[in-house]
This record gives structure tokens, C-alpha cells and sequence, in this order.
């Protein structure tokens, strides 16, 4: 019995945060409220009960005349790169940006790069943390090499090259006048995956796990996981401490770049 008490609270409890049948709990409320105080008799005028009543019943013929709400399936949380849409459009009021990457080569291509100094740099407290592959760990680089650029079909990018390429990006970066800060890490080893989280401190943060796979035509074939904080806070909460662990491990690439500090 107490664990269905629970279980009826939890689930108006997410109903509430998603403001989903906002409305049946309220009038339900107030319909409570009158049958308990109603057992006075007089305290509540016949004509408030009425109604309530009547309230209560459109409600209920009102709700009847909605269409079914679909259940949400897996194939909204699982993309290609093409179907995640672009990274512009996710970052518009983002303040943090957050990317872990072997090169990261992609994810700070000239459109994406552009969007992050417009709005997440733009911001004073804004922040953009990205960690790479460290180059000074070539048997790790190697190994990763092997995996990513080796197991497409039709290979474009080599992930040395691209790891120096963006290092050189770190340090142009770096010296960017912006409000907000950047600052770039490397790391030893893969987690077997890349990430992008967007405003992890916010209820409206989304992560996106991308799994790297075995063999493909490309990488854009690679499958994403996209998290939402407000659908699942619980492995939100999960990728974004796995990140700070891997921020605390990695290595600063370069000084990081001169404007305030995280706080």
C-alpha cells in the first residue's frame, strides 16, 4: 500500500515538473478540498458544489476528446549526426559547453566554432571546456587511430593530423578577447565515446553521447544518445560527473584563456 502511495506521488511529481495534466490535478485538488470541508454542513454554498461538479465533468469530456499521446520510443533519444541537427541551433542561450572529443576535429568546425565564440564565449561566466586525445600518449593514439579512422569505409581524416590541427586551434582560441572562458585538456586513454554536454548546471542541459561503433560507411553513420536533464536527470547527472572526472584527469593543453575565471 505504501509503496502505490509512493509510487502515485512520484508520478505526479513528474507530471508537475513536465507541467503535464496541470489542470486535472488542480481541479481535482479543489474538488477535495470542498467534499472534505462539504462534511459541514452549510460551510460550502450548494451553488460552489455545483460547480465544481460541472467543472470537473468538462474536464473529464474534454480530456476524452484528445487525441492519445503517443509513448515515447527509443528512436527519439538514438540519432545519426545528420538527424541530431546543427549544434548552432542547440547553442542559442546556451552559457556552458562542454566536449570531450579525440580531435574534437568536427565539433569545432569553422559553423560550430563560430556559434560557440557567439553565444556561450559572448557571456561573462560562460564557459567552453574541451578535452582531446593527448599526442604525448602515441601508443593510446595509435590505438584509437586504428578504431576510428581505419574502421570507415571511406577514411578523410587521420586523427594525429587532426589532434595538431586543433591544437593549433586551442591556442588561437586562447587569445580571443571573449567574456566567457575557454580552456582545452588532454587525456591518455578514450572513454570509448564522445561527448557534448550543453548548459550541465541547468534544467534545460542536454548531453549527447556519441558511440564510436566497429566498422561503418562513415562517421556520420555513429550513434548518438541524446539526454535531456528534465526527461532523465538521473544519467544526465551521470555524463556530466563522468566529464568532471575526466576534466580532473586530463592535462591543461595551454594556459587557459585570459578572461575571468570559473568561480
Amino acid at each position: 500500500m505504501f509503496r502505490s502511495i509512493a509510487s502515485m506521488f512520484s508520478r505526479i511529481g513528474r507530471d508537475l515538473r513536465a507541467r503535464r495534466n496541470i489542470e486535472s490535478y488542480l481541479v481535482t485538488l479543489v474538488a477535495g478540498i470542498i467534499a472534505v470541508v462539504g462534511l459541514i454542513d452549510d460551510v460550502v454554498p450548494d451553488s460552489v458544489k455545483t460547480s465544481v461538479i460541472l467543472g470537473a465533468l468538462g474536464l473529464l469530456v474534454f480530456n476524452m476528446t484528445r487525441p492519445a499521446e503517443g509513448k515515447a520510443s527509443i528512436e527519439d533519444y538514438l540519432h545519426s549526426r545528420p538527424e541530431l541537427g546543427s549544434l548552432p541551433d542547440r547553442l542559442k542561450g546556451a552559457r556552458k559547453l562542454w566536449i570531450y572529443a579525440p580531435s574534437a576535429a568536427n565539433v569545432l568546425a569553422g559553423p560550430n566554432l563560430d556559434s560557440a565564440r557567439q553565444s556561450v564565449l559572448s557571456q561573462r561566466g560562460g564557459e567552453l571546456r574541451v578535452i582531446i586525445q593527448d599526442p604525448n600518449k602515441p601508443q593510446a593514439v595509435a590505438l584509437l587511430s586504428e578504431q576510428l579512422d581505419k574502421s570507415v569505409d571511406f577514411q578523410h581524416q587521420h586523427l594525429p593530423e587532426e589532434i595538431a590541427n586543433t591544437l593549433k586551434k586551442f591556442a588561437t582560441i586562447g587569445e580571443w578577447n571573449t567574456p566567457g572562458r575557454f580552456e582545452g585538456r588532454l587525456l591518455p586513454y578514450s572513454p570509448g565515446c564522445s561527448m557534448v554536454i550543453i548548459d550541465p548546471d541547468k534544467a534545460s542541459g542536454v548531453a549527447i553521447i556519441e558511440l564510436y561503433g566497429w566498422h561503418l560507411q562513415s562517421t556520420s553513420e555513429r550513434m548518438s544518445i541524446e539526454i535531456q536533464q528534465a526527461a532523465s536527470p538521473r544519467w544526465f547527472g551521470y555524463w556530466v560527473e563522468q566529464f568532471e572526472f575526466m576534466w580532473g584527469d586530463a592535462t591543461p593543453a595551454a594556459p587557459p584563456s585570459r578572461t575571468e575565471s570559473y568561480g
